[in-house]
Parts: C-alpha cells; sequence; structure tokens
C-alpha cells in the first residue's frame, strides 16, 4: 500500500515500499541553500554505498538555550502589568549567574524581590532558502526531540519522544508544489530546553522544522516530540504530551498505566508507562517503535535512507555529527536505567542526557534535577557533486 498525493488534479503513488515512486523524481538544487538567521549552512563531500561522490547540505538547528527572567509560581498572580513587561522584556547575558534582581531598574528591585528568576528557553529558529526545482525534496527534515519530564524525589519524570523525520525514505515524503523553479524557506527547530522541579516545563512539544515556498505558508511540517511525564514542585502532575511521538509516562498510583503521550501516525510512536515497582518512568516514542518501561523508542536509519556509506572517513564525519550511529529521532530514557537508541537521551549515573543535538533524539526524564532537553532538529538536501 502506497502514499498518495495529488499534483495538478491528478493523483500520484509517491511512495511505495520503502521507495519513492510514481511520477515524480528528486528535485534539483538550482541554487546551494543560504543561512538567513545568523546560522551558517554547513557542506559535506560524502559517498554513497556505490563509491560515488555526493554532496550533503546541512541546514541545523540552532543548539543550546537562551535565557530569560520569569516569575516564581508564588508571584505570578500579585504583579502588576507594568512590572510584568519590564521582567518579561528584561535580557538576561549569557554568562550571567548572579541574582536575577540586579537585572532590573532599581527603582523595581525591592518590589520584586525574592519574585523573579532566570530560566531556559528555546532559541529562535533558524532560518534559510535555497532554490529548487520541482519534484521531491532531496533530502529529510527533522523536528526537535521533546525534553524529559522532571519531578520531586518521589517520583522520576518520563523520557521525550522524538521529533518527526519527513522525506526521503521517511514515512512521509515531501512533495514540493512549484513545477518549475522556485525559492523556499526552510525553517529548523533548535534545542527544547529541559524542565527543573521548581515549574513547568517551557515547552509541551519540541518546536518543529517546516519548508514553505517564499512568501507563503508552509506545505509541510516536521513536528516536534511530545514532552515526557512530570510532576513539579507546587503544582498537579504534568501529563506526558502526545507529538511526531509521544513523552513517556509513569506507571505508579495515582497516575496510572495510561498516562503516555501518543505518536502521530507516520511520523513516530507512543510513549510508554513505567513500572510500578521504585516508582519508575516510561522512555519516549521513537520513530519506528515506542518506547516501553525501560527504554526510548527506537530511530530512523538515516544512512541507510538516503544510501550513505558507512565505511568513507569523511561520510562517517558527517554521520558522527548528526546521527548515532546512523540513526536519528530516537527516544529519551525514563528514570529506570533503560537504553535509548538514535540520538534519545538516557539517564546513567543519576544524570538526565539530553537527546543529541540534529537528531530530533528525545530528552531523557530525571527526578529532582534538570530533565534532559530533546534534540534540535535539522535538514539535510544531498546531490551530486559537480
Amino acid at each position: 500500500m502506497g502514499i498518495y498525493a495529488r499534483h495538478l488534479g491528478e493523483w500520484y503513488n509517491v511512495y511505495e515500499g520503502g521507495k519513492l515512486g510514481g511520477s515524480f523524481s528528486p528535485a534539483q538544487i538550482v541554487t546551494p541553500p543560504q543561512g538567513t538567521s545568523g546560522l551558517d549552512v554547513q557542506t559535506f563531500s560524502v559517498k554513497d554505498k556505490q563509491g560515488n561522490n555526493k554532496t550533503i547540505y546541512l541546514l541545523p538547528g540552532d543548539t543550546g538555550m537562551a535565557r530569560s527572567l520569569a516569575f516564581t509560581e508564588e508571584a505570578q498572580e500579585s504583579v502588576d502589568e507594568a512590572l510584568r513587561q519590564a521582567v518579561l522584556t528584561t535580557e538576561v547575558p549569557d554568562d550571567f549567574d548572579g541574582d536575577p534582581i540586579t537585572l532590573l531598574p532599581k527603582n523595581m528591585q525591592s518590589s520584586l524581590r525574592n519574585s523573579v528568576e532566570t530560566v531556559s528557553v528555546p532559541k529562535l529558529s533558524a532560518t534559510y532558502t535555497v532554490e529548487l526545482t520541482g519534484g521531491v525534496l532531496p533530502g529529510v527534515m527533522v523536528g526537535a526531540g521533546g525534553a524529559g519530564g522532571s519531578s520531586g524525589a518521589t517520583y522520576y519524570g518520563g523520557g521525550g519522544g522524538s521529533g518527526a523525520v519527513i522525506g526521503h525514505g521517511a514515512h512521509v515524503p515531501v512533495i514540493l508544489p512549484v513545477q518549475g523553479e522556485a525559492t523556499y524557506i526552510i525553517t529548523v527547530a533548535p534545542t527544547s530546553p529541559g524542565g527543573t522541579p521548581t515549574g513547568t516545563s517551557v515547552l509541551n512539544m519540541g518546536l518543529p522544522t517546516t519548508i514553505a515556498v517564499e512568501g507563503q505558508e508552509p506545505f509541510q511540517v516536521a513536528i516536534g516530540g511530545g514532552r515526557g511525564w512530570g510532576n513539579y514542585t507546587g503544582s498537579a502532575s504534568q501529563p506526558a504530551v502526545s507529538g511526531a511521538s509521544g513523552g513517556g509516562g509513569h506507571g505508579a498510583s495515582p497516575y496510572g498505566f495510561n498516562n503516555y503521550g501518543l505518536g502521530t501516525p507516520g511520523l513516530g510512536n507512543d510513549g510508554a508507562s513505567g513500572p510500578i515497582a521504585g516508582n519508575y518512568s516510561g522512555g519516549g516514542g521513537g520513530y519506528s517503535s515506542p518506547g516501553n518501561a525501560r527504554d526510548g523508542g527506537n530511530g530512523f536509519d538515516l544512512a541507510t535512507a538516503l544510501n550513505l556509506s558507512t565505511t568513507d572517513p569523511d561520510t562517517l564525519a558527517l554521520l558522527g555529527l548528526v546521527t548515532q550511529d546512523g540513526f536519528i529521532a530516537g527516544g529519551g530514557t525514563g528514570v529506570n536505567g533503560g537504553t535509548a537508541t538514535g540520538g534519545g537521551g538516557q539517564y546513567t549515573g543519576g544524570i538526565s542526557r539530553d537527546g543529541k543535538d540534529f537528531t530530533g533524539g528525545g530528552g531523557s526524564g530525571h527526578g529532582a534535577a534538570i530533565s534532559g532537553s530533546g534534540g534540535a532538529g535539522m535538514a539535510l538536501l544531498i546531490t551530486e557533486t559537480p
């Protein structure tokens, strides 16, 4: 059974048995991609499995975190609008590690003492332009992974779900809507910040990676993965979130077994609830399988999808940067010693690991500390080497 798309009034079978088919051929890159938001395109010379030379353009999502001022939970309801705007528009330097109150004007400091804190927030999505002919996108697009959930010392947060993978070799191809040459805008998702036990996670889902004809709305979206279950200090349980792949849940009463996030058919899989014993949490879903009570779900075999050599040193350099052993879009683990593949974050040695950036891997959950961040997304475009 194939996936069908309508183009100019006709229906075409564009995906059958793991291969692109029908009337669409890969689009050609007319003008190589360029970054328009401060991030540079990275270019790699690679080889396919038959030894042919290829060029791959990496369009990376921004990594790491930005920081912002926010109100503590106790102060949320008691601050007037003028003070609220002053706090929310105050910039926090990247290297700042002092009392956040000192960033505000002196005339506001006394009234807001012990009412503000610094929080991690995602960086802006990166944007790129590329000129392509009509056809099927010659590469893949990856949404950001969901962050792991965090919690108090009694219960443990679930693993984040992976971001979606769309494009060549994926369940969902990207069909360019313009028959001739056109300029496209690709927007790539950044890292998803992990959560802390003192407040809810910043993002319920990882941010999406999108493609649009210049001047138009996006026509295809690789959505982000869902956040894992958490139970934050001073607030109720935060349920696992659905997304491209769902975040992991928690098995212990009163939370029950059916609290994991659901994956989107064709884009990813469900998270899992954890076992009751030990109050452990479940893994987030991955591209090719659900999470379970120990592990994150398995990911997408990028090296095979793009027919890339796994012996050529230059190709391995690219795969080492943007995959985990050739795979991307793996789910993060819960807090129970599970394993993660495809760039998913793993909980080891009492520390939650982040999803590997560019893979869209989910972050690992945690108990009383910061949970793992979801990995940034990317787009890869592949072409024949001139």
